[in-house]
């Protein structure tokens, strides 16, 4: 996979990030199978910490100058 600046980078955020997704999927698939509002809060809590850490990330990204054609 890579993204739009090439390949994708492997730091402590990108990491950490992958996790919320992670656990982000599993508690939405426990919160269907159960029924229960302890996972579908827990998976609220873990989007918006999603949400945060990524809009913070693309907000303090250095911008490269386009390449001259």
């Amino acid at each position: 996979l890579t993204c739009g600046l090439g390949s994708p980078s492997k730091d402590a955020v990108t990491k950490l990030l992958a996790v919320l997704g992670t656990i982000a999927l599993v508690l939405a698939i426990i919160a269907l199978l159960t029924g229960s509002l302890a996972p579908l809060s827990l998976l609220v809590v873990d989007i918006v910490l999603l949400w945060a850490l990524s809009t913070v990330r693309h907000a303090v990204h250095v911008r490269h100058q386009p390449y001259a054609a």
